[in-house]
């Protein structure tokens, strides 16, 4: 079904009348709007006159003529606008030039009327034929440069047949031909910085000599000072700086970089919480919250744990690594002297952030119940929207709903707290070696508690899918991987023509939210073929496919958070199952 709003150019009937044209501009506003492209609109009777029996074919012969160049044609003579016409707020375009549609395919329609109060509408489509917005062509790249692609272990781009990431000195070599040959059989769709095999041949080494490295001072800020501390990495030579960093209560710390002191060249990778193999870009001005993060809640690392980061200066290519040291305290080293502080945000502090008292190891604060007897809250350490402790489900109320947090996935998610108009409610808070216990007390209805979960089990996935109606499916941590979480399903009666085959669709969710999806970088897709993308909207619906020979085949999902490279974080194996069926069931 076509809608009004995909017509991208209107042919009108078009005299030049006084009265008829805002008739007719005017019935053609009430049908096209609402529309958030402007209309293109035009009249073959400014090029040819009326014409008369034939005025209604010309204009069709003009609709076809500007679908397959996606280009509008001018109004010829057309000086100014009939002041009856009724466009104000109506976006559209009486065009006295050619006009780029923007697209390789549109839709057009033609207006015209007849004898007697006959009309006739005639809607044209087609994709663009001629001219730049020509589809179906594909890119000439044996006249480009250089081809790049998104390394699926690094997420950085780099070159497309020789796997080089592709630095700013790379982008300038103009007519690139491949200089670098790998070990036989070796793949080159990962980057070079995340290739661990040998080289048959090399024109040029990785990155150019470290010992010249002209000594620049790189500075460290993350979360154990609340963003509020630059600190001096020290230098090792040869471009090498490290830092200490011990992890805090919540068992974990983010950070990025800083050269010379100035916010506006911060070092930091391509993708928020991100591990350190990821790229990492500046030094510029385009951080946009993110950072590193290392989260010693996976490996049960305890509050204290001493880590030494590592970071690799170079102007072109930078690497960063951290390991972890022991306690902080048996190395002789603490960290410098801040106190951290959480606090409440909801519907009761007009959109700023209510301090919490820090009493004998448990952080406290209270506010009372509006008129409406509710209120939702979450809450903040050090003000941090990326530290964000809440419910796993928005408008909790059952304390069978488990806390989520300290990360950045919770800003539209809050506790709902109900009772009387004016009522007390103290909102008490512990984080204690990464767990998270917050409990709401009021006089009237007692106690209510929520705790996190530990470990990987942070966080709840579900597989949404079509073989269960696309009701959300659980999935479950292999106890003896931590990790990997699995996920079981039987191909339904889905016969789908198009791909000789049954075919079950699903993409994966956290915490039963939408919003944060994990799906794949492309539709239709097959397992360890794309980048899997998230935890962010999937408004596209993309999907990857399980495709089975017969019916009632079985299957298992398999996500695992572990898997360096994004291709290879989603799968699935089973008995009839297509391309992964080489792969062995788990037992």
């Amino acid at each position: 079904m076509v809608t009004a709003s995909q017509i991208t150019i209107a042919e009108c009937h078009g005299t030049g009348t006084a009265l008829g044209d805002p008739i007719e501009v005017g019935a053609l506003r009430g049908v096209m709007e609402p529309r958030d492209t402007p209309l293109l609109t035009t009249s073959a009777k400014s090029n040819i006159g009326h014409t008369e029996a034939c005025a209604g074919m010309i204009g069709l012969i003009k609709c076809v003529s500007m679908v397959a160049n996606s280009q509008a044609h001018p109004n010829c003579h057309l000086h100014m606008l009939n002041p009856h016409l009724d466009v104000d707020g109506f976006p559209s375009n009486f065009d006295t030039e050619v006009v780029d549609t923007r697209l390789n395919s549109n839709y057009a329609g033609v207006s015209s009327f007849g004898f007697s109060g006959t009309n006739a509408r005639a809607d044209v489509w087609s994709q663009c034929k001629s001219g730049p917005r020509k589809a179906n062509t594909k890119p000439d790249i044996s006249k480009a440069d250089q081809v790049h692609m998104r390394c699926p272990v690094t997420l950085g781009p780099i070159e497309a047949t020789t796997g080089e990431p592709v630095t700013q000195s790379f982008k300038k070599r103009k007519a690139y031909k491949a200089d670098v040959l790998r070990d036989e059989w070796a793949s080159y769709d990962i980057s070079a910085q995340a290739y661990t095999g040998g080289y048959r041949y090399r024109r040029r080494p990785l990155q150019d000599s470290l010992d010249d490295l002209e000594d620049v001072d790189i500075y460290i800020c993350g979360s154990w000072s609340g963003w509020t501390q630059m600190e001096p990495m020290q230098s090792r030579g040869a471009g090498r700086y490290v830092a200490p960093v011990i992890l805090g209560d919540a068992c974990y710390e983010m950070f990025r970089l800083c050269l010379n002191l100035d916010r506006s060249m911060e070092i930091y990778p391509i993708i928020k919480d991100a591990s350190s193999q990821i790229w990492i870009e500046g030094p510029d001005s385009k951080c946009e919250e993110r950072y590193w993060i290392i989260d010693g809640r996976h490996s049960a690392a305890a509050s204290g744990t001493l880590y030494e980061v590592e970071f690799q200066w170079h102007p072109d290519l930078k690497a960063i690594s951290w390991q972890e040291m022991g306690a902080s305290l048996d190395l002789g080293w603490s960290p410098p002297a801040y106190e951290h502080s959480y606090m409440l945000l909801g519907s009761f502090t007009a959109g700023h952030m209510q301090p919490m008292n820090h009493v004998e190891g448990v952080w406290r604060s209270n506010f009372r119940l509006g008129v409406t007897g509710e209120e939702e809250f979450q809450i903040s350490r050090d003000g941090d929207l990326n530290q964000l402790i809440y419910p796993a489900q928005s408008g909790a109320v059952k304390t069978t709903v488990p806390a989520r947090g300290p990360d950045s996935l919770g800003r539209e998610k809050f506790w709902m707290i109900r009772g009387m108009p004016g009522e007390k409610i103290e909102v008490l808070l512990e984080v204690v070696e990464g767990h998270v216990r917050v409990t709401v007390s009021s006089e009237v209805r007692g106690d209510k508690t929520w705790d996190s979960e530990d470990g990987w089990e942070r966080h709840s996935y579900y597989a949404y899918a079509s073989w269960s109606g696309w009701v959300p499916v659980p999935m479950v941590m292999d106890p003896s991987e931590p990790g990997v979480f699995r996920a079981y399903g039987k191909v339904q009666a889905s016969f789908a023509p198009q791909y000789g085959c049954h075919v079950e669709r699903f993409f994966l969710i956290m915490d039963e939210d939408m919003n944060q999806a994990l799906y794949p970088q492309l539709n239709c897709s097959e397992p360890f073929q794309y980048v899997m993308e998230g935890p962010s909207g999937n408004p596209s619906s993309l999907c990857w496919h399980i495709q089975s020979r017969v019916p009632d085949a079985r299957f298992e999902v398999i996500l695992d958070l572990t898997a360096e490279d994004y291709r290879h974080r989603v799968s699935w194996v089973g008995e009839a199952i297509g391309r992964a069926e080489a792969l062995p069931l788990a037992s």
